[in-house]
């Protein structure tokens, strides 16, 4: 099918749902039941075959279907070619008077470019309203944050990029949409929903906090706010309002106080213990969390959201509420447990400035913006046996990261190694295993050393441009033989696979170890058996060591690990003796660790400092004695060892770090 007809499709689909909806407010509605039969009859008429109606509006746009067909039918490049050099950043908002404005796109706006300025400060960056005639310079990037609005002429400008924020099916009624080169999305609803629409990148990009704004500390007093106009349709915040007990200070239109400057806002928050959220109806039905969150959650002050899926973006659990009943159950149990309220404050704060500042979204849009290359992850396992081994697993996490700013990623097992592919490559990541690679000359060649690192001479590490060591004892000892092509990498998790679970139900009174034997009995397994403490195992080669009732599987998928490691009251690991000895930590501690679980692990060297709320064990006594100090502790404190993780540990941060690396290469080899 030609993409044209794809394209035709899924916006009818699109509308013709669009139009049985307003068919349905229609007839519903106040003027429907009362109006006169005329006025019923012709309204009747107009939405009587939404699908035709759809298709009519697709004839609108199929100047710019046939366009988008053509270059696909011709072979052209349809991914966007950036400017050769970036002089300014046009933002097109509704109003440039950011001090005085009602709305909340020209305040977004103006926090990123401040933020712009600071990492790119030889390009200019403005805000520009929509209503005013423009022209942009040919090496300038225009972001477009309003649906309503027409891009400049193609020639204008040299890049073109759609922030949708809000009213995604309104967008995609612009007769300009197929026509821009990039669309930042943010909520992944947007995501899903614009992908199948277009070939151009789209990204995940909500807006944050600007924490210049706002000074964190600890509340004074039990002040509740809400700021948030008053709408026609009553809605839970309403009925909560009418009927609470506790004084609640509202601001907006129909509300008790006037609509609020946005200056204003860090000093009320200030002076307030519990921030209300009551999205639109809009911001709930594309679910995308508003300013008012983020700004709430840098003030170090609980926010209670009625959006429970946008909330998701955040790893640390926002409360939320569906009805008033669940509100004010949620503001009386934080007014009435202190405790509660600054551990989930400190954790929404801890993580917001990890990953949702408007400094992390500049950084976030300069890598999106870098030019694309082709990326090849070379492992040691066979295409045969990769299943069986962590590399391979770890090279589909790394490769999801690299992905998302758009950059061609494969992974070659040792096999394909040098399949014909290799010669467009750009860059090369060796994940260093049981075998040596040869880098090309003609390749930017990384080595990130993870595992047997005793195998690895300084004459291999001399033939990568760099090499990444995830052993800060080992990197030290490295730079004292005056290597200096290094720098340090830990080993990291994949925040999507791993994370914590709420606790539902008691977990299994017996420990957890995941991995193959190996021909090895292993040291966290074989301690478990000579003391007789219930352990239960998965994974293969096993039953030469211990008896079948003890093995309850000899494979676990990747994606169901997490789900296990929250089952189990304790989680084991062991490294080899290498390991140990050159102070790698495994990726299974990183693992354990930000899903929540509690891990019982021997200590590779100079480990002390690098994950929190990991109990270790050095021979058969200790592990014995840090079991029964894991049983009669209070392990609710492990989900501060899971957001240690996600904010220093993912593969999101590894793969930035290696990309900069890379980037910092190729700009002294140009």
């Amino acid at each position: 099918m030609s993409k044209k007809k794809e394209i035709r499709q899924e916006l009818t689909k699109i509308h013709s749902e669009k139009a049985q909806y307003e068919l349905s407010k229609l007839k519903n509605s106040f003027r429907w039941r009362c109006g006169n039969a005329i006025a019923r009859f012709v309204e009747l008429l107009l939405f009587r075959k939404p699908k035709k109606l759809a298709i009519d509006f697709i004839e609108d746009h199929l100047k710019t279907i046939d366009e988008l067909n053509n270059a696909v039918l011709e072979g052209f490049d349809n991914s966007f070619k950036l400017p050769a050099t970036i002089q300014a950043i046009y933002f097109l908002v509704k109003e440039t008077d950011v001090k005085n404005t009602i709305y909340g796109d020209p305040h977004v706006a103006n926090d990123l470019r401040w933020a712009l300025k600071k990492r790119l400060p030889n390009t200019d960056v403005f805000l520009h309203e929509y209503d005013k005639a423009f022209s942009v310079n040919k090496n300038a990037i225009l972001i477009n944050m309003l649906w309503h609005t027409n891009l400049p002429a193609a020639e204008n400008y040299g890049l073109a990029i759609a922030w949708i924020r809000n009213y995604a099916d309104k967008w995609i009624e612009n007769s300009d949409f197929l026509k821009y080169d990039i669309y930042l999305c943010s909520s992944q609803k947007i995501v899903d929903f614009i992908k199948p629409l277009t070939d151009k990148p789209v990204y995940l990009f909500a807006i944050a906090a600007n924490i210049d704004r706002f000074k964190p500390t600890d509340p004074s007093t039990n002040q509740i706010v809400f700021v948030g106009n008053k709408w026609k349709e009553e809605r839970a915040i309403d009925r909560f309002l009418d009927s609470n007990k506790h004084t609640v200070e509202t601001y907006g239109k129909g509300r008790k106080n006037d609509t609020i400057k946005n200056e204003n806002i860090p000093q009320l928050y200030t002076n307030s213990k519990i921030v209300l959220d009551a999205a639109n109806e809009t911001t709930l039905k594309w679910q995308s969390l508003n300013s008012r969150v983020f700004n709430a959650i840098a003030n170090k002050r609980l926010i209670i959201s009625d959006s429970l899926a946008a909330t998701k973006l955040f790893k640390t659990e926002i409360p939320v509420y569906n009805n008033e009943v669940e509100l004010k159950r949620q503001i009386l149990f934080y007014l009435n447990n202190e405790n509660a309220y600054k551990e989930k404050t400190e954790a929404l704060l801890n993580e917001l400035q990890n990953h949702h500042t408007f400094k992390h979204r500049a950084e976030t849009l300069q890598l999106i913006l870098k030019p694309k290359i082709n990326i090849a992850i070379k492992i040691a396992a066979s295409v045969q046996n990769k299943q069986q081994f962590g590399d391979w697993y770890f090279a589909k996490s790394l490769a999801k990261n690299f992905a998302y700013y758009g950059h061609q990623v494969r992974i070659d097992c040792r096999e394909n190694w040098e399949n014909t592919e290799t010669l467009n490559d750009e860059l090369v990541i060796v994940l260093r295993g049981l075998k040596a690679f040869q880098p090309l000359k003609n390749q930017i060649n990384l080595l990130w050393l993870i595992s047997h690192p005793e195998l690895v001479t300084v004459t291999e590490m001399q033939a990568y441009q760099h090499c990444f060591i995830a052993s800060n004892f080992h990197y030290k000892k490295l730079l004292q033989q005056n290597i200096t092509n290094i720098s340090l990498l830990h080993q990291c998790t994949d925040v999507d696979l791993f994370y914590s679970i709420s606790e539902t139900e008691p977990k299994i009174d017996a420990l957890l170890f995941v991995g193959n034997s190996r021909n090895v009995y292993r040291t966290a397994v074989k301690y478990a058996m000579e003391l007789g403490i219930p352990i239960h195992v998965y994974g293969g080669g096993w039953k030469q060591f211990i008896p079948a009732k003890h093995i309850k599987a000899e494979f676990v998928a990747n994606e169901k690990l997490n789900e296990l490691y929250n089952r189990y009251s304790i989680v084991l690991n062991d490294h080899w003796d290498d390991m140990l000895n050159y102070g790698y930590a495994s990726n299974r501690m990183f693992d354990v660790t930000a899903s929540g679980a509690v891990l019982l692990s021997d200590q590779p060297k100079a480990t002390e400092k690098l994950l929190n709320r990991i109990y270790y064990y050095s021979d058969k006594a200790s592990y014995k004695e840090k079991i029964n100090e894991i049983k009669s502790a209070n392990n609710l404190q492990n989900r501060k060892g899971a957001q240690q993780v996600y904010n220093f540990h993912s593969f999101k941060n590894r793969a930035q770090q290696i990309l900069h690396q890379y980037y910092k290469i190729n700009e002294k080899m140009v």
